[in-house]
């Protein structure tokens, strides 16, 4: 591997003899080696990567003294006398290199600040399969300065001279007034120029984009490093360093492209100053999670790196697919023409996830009208998995790291109980051996991360009714697998089977009948889409179901928003999922179904459903509730009560999760409602900004 990496850095005709490639690798792994580096940290800058000898002959070469510039949980690390060609292809070379032999680091764990770099920054970062564009990190100078500055050229230097002095007050303001006086004045300056260009430029690249540069952001986060740079004055290049001390998407003052349902409009702000105590709640407040699917975690960005190490795994996807829930006429899909077609980690994720923005798959050579829907629907997001689930079928391997990295993700967030369910028959030709392997993964991941509690769900699948029987007998089987035993089944990807007419019916009605004679409990997607009203009913007094998964069509009828009452029916609600789908029809968040059902004393609960499909996480969940739909910190704490009181959970573990929760509560009260900044692990939410 290391070969094929080097081979397109040196010029045609050299030579890569096997001493080169040792010599390579032991430079590496003493970059990793040295002892004050700990790369168990999410976060690596790279500082000063590669250094340019000359443009023809690269070469390993004498190492040159530094020291690793170090500061809370961040390392800054020099290259340690490594030479090669100072390219885009070298840089990426380079991280890809010292990724790879990072024992538990992921490429998506990394934050990066490139200086001297800038311009070609995002280049580096589309090889790389990045696509979160709030990492590159500008520096002041490489912004200001006449010679090389990007704001000079985009200006002209005839107009930028007229405004160089709020450009340089926007950069350097200390308060957040002083900002919004200097972009004022910048605004004034370019309101009568004859083209307006300029004044777009202003909008879109420098104040949408403050969070990159401006002080008054970036010094709230303020830590420690030696200034370095050409432009020691100006504060330039590790200045940008600061405001990475916390992830760009709990920035106060930060500012989102809207590209995804939860966004908020272009230019507003999540939190602001003064309510950035509900983002340390957001983070750090202990989380239960009921409806998420396993599959549905799996990180587009490791299985594309998977299939770049195995393509001959490509043979896997099937060439063409008749999707069970389209049209009898309807063309069948290109599976895998559609993935030979991504040449990056960012085409694969947009084949993978369903977005709205994503919904044109740009592979397709005859494009299909589910493809193109501008409303999102429950087809939509099925046809994501067809373009990762091949790959890993039958991979028991993959299976368990997948499971164990799921855990990791739950760690991360602060989820101290989780429910996932999968349908084990989808993933492996013998579901034994695949509910093997991910209970295995799962139970890794809770030895590696302590105090989670992970339990399982089985799946039957609407278009299967051949697996149902199949499903409960493994549900009875491994019932009391602890830990992580299968507490509970599901039937999902449609609801079909609620009609006694169609041929999903009888086999998944048995298979819930079966279930309840032996006390395993039932959660039923029900209610999904808006024409599915009726299923609610069918769920509960019919199939037996305890719990109901989305239901939002539900409210729309009092008689089953009593029946809902009196049985006492808890509902799973997945904010970004509702939008996505078109289970919900977006107006206003405080219409929101799960608000509906709480204000009738209906308890719901709030879950990701398939954080890695909809590019979101069950932490961005709580901020839609807390920003967007009206909920406050009481409102939070109790809904997770409700929803450990929901759970198919064994008793002993309810206790354990009530005991955590209750000592939230507790704290929180001794601070009278401040919450204090707390330790909890370093997390990136898996939203991506990509344009």
């Amino acid at each position: 591997m290391l070969r094929r990496l080097v081979r397109p850095l040196y010029p045609p005709g050299t030579s890569l003899d096997s001493k080169l490639l040792f010599n390579i690798r032991l430079k590496i792994k003493r970059m990793l080696a040295k002892g004050d580096i700990d790369l168990a940290s999410h976060t690596v800058m790279f500082f000063l990567l590669i250094a340019w000898e000359s443009p023809s002959t690269p070469k390993v070469g004498q190492s040159t003294p530094s020291q690793c510039l170090m500061v809370r949980k961040k390392v800054c690390l020099p290259c340690e006398g490594f030479t090669i060609r100072e390219t885009i292809d070298g840089y990426v070379w380079l991280i890809e290199s010292v990724v790879a032999m990072a024992p538990g680091r992921k490429l998506c764990d990394i934050k990066f600040i490139i200086g001297d770099g800038i311009f070609a920054a995002e280049t580096i970062l589309t090889k790389l399969g990045i696509e979160d564009t709030c990492h590159v990190i500008l520096d002041h100078h490489h912004l200001l300065s006449l010679d090389i500055g990007s704001w000079p050229k985009a200006f002209g230097l005839n107009l930028f001279s007229h405004l160089k002095e709020d450009l340089t007050s926007m950069v350097k303001s200390t308060s957040l007034t002083a900002y919004e006086q200097a972009l004022e004045s910048a605004r004034a300056t370019l309101r009568n120029h004859p083209d307006q260009k300029h004044a777009k430029y202003l909008e879109r690249h420098i104040h949408s984009k403050r969070h990159l540069y401006a002080n008054h952001i970036i010094q709230k986060f303020a830590g420690h490093l030696n200034f370095q740079g050409n432009a020691p004055s100006e504060r330039n290049h590790c200045i940008s360093v600061r405001h990475v001390q916390s992830p760009p998407v709990n920035i106060s003052a930060m500012s989102f492209t809207a590209s995804s349902s939860e966004d908020l409009e272009a230019g507003t702000t999540w939190f602001s100053p003064e309510e950035q105590d509900l983002e340390l709640f957001c983070r750090s407040v202990p989380k239960v999670e009921l409806h998420v699917h396993l599959d549905g975690c799996f990180d587009p960005q490791d299985l594309w790196a998977y299939l770049q190490l195995n393509p001959h795994l490509l043979q896997c996807f099937p060439v063409e697919k008749k999707l069970p829930w389209e049209r009898k006429d309807a063309p069948a899909a290109r599976i895998q023409d559609s993935v030979a077609k991504c040449s990056t980690a960012l085409d694969y994720r947009r084949l993978c996830t369903c977005r709205r923005r994503y919904r044109r798959l740009r592979h397709g050579q005859e494009p299909r009208r589910s493809m193109q829907r501008v409303k999102g629907s429950l087809e939509d997001m099925l046809l994501c998995f067809e373009f990762f689930t091949p790959l890993v079928y039958d991979n028991f391997a993959l299976l368990e790291h997948l499971a164990c990295d799921f855990v990791r993700r739950q760690y991360e967030q602060n989820v101290i109980y989780s429910e996932v369910r999968y349908s084990p028959q989808l993933l492996a030709s013998d579901p034994r051996l695949a509910h093997s392997a991910i209970t295995k993964g799962l139970r890794r991941g809770c030895q590696e991360f302590p105090n989670i509690i992970v339990n399982q769900l089985l799946c039957g699948i609407n278009f299967c009714p051949q697996w149902a029987a199949d499903v409960v007998n493994m549900a009875i089987e491994f019932r009391d697998d602890f830990p992580c035993a299968v507490v509970g089944i599901d039937v999902a990807a449609g609801e079909d089977h609620f009609h006694p007419e169609s041929p999903f019916h009888k086999d998944h009605f048995a298979m819930c009948q079966k279930a309840a004679q032996h006390g395993i409990p039932i959660t039923l997607h029900a209610g999904e889409v808006p024409e599915s009203m009726d299923n609610v009913p069918k769920a509960i007094l019919k199939y037996g179901a305890k719990r109901i998964g989305h239901g939002y069509a539900a409210v729309r009828d009092l008689e089953t928003m009593e029946l809902i009452k009196a049985k006492q029916i808890h509902f799973e609600a997945c904010p970004s999922s509702s939008v996505e789908t078109g289970g919900w029809i977006k107006t206003d968040w405080n219409d929101h179904p799960a608000n509906v059902l709480r204000s009738n004393a209906i308890k719901v609960s709030l879950s990701s459903d398939d954080p890695a499909v909809f590019n979101t996480s069950l932490t961005w969940q709580w901020r839609i509730a807390l920003k967007k739909m009206g909920w406050n910190k009481d409102d939070v704490l109790q809904v997770l009560q409700d929803s450990i009181d929901a759970s198919f959970a064994p008793e002993s573990q309810k206790e354990k999760v009530r005991h955590r929760l209750q000592q939230e509560y507790n704290s929180r009260n001794e601070r009278s409602g401040r919450l204090m900044e707390v330790n909890f692990p370093d997390f990136r939410d898996r939203v991506h900004y990509d344009s």
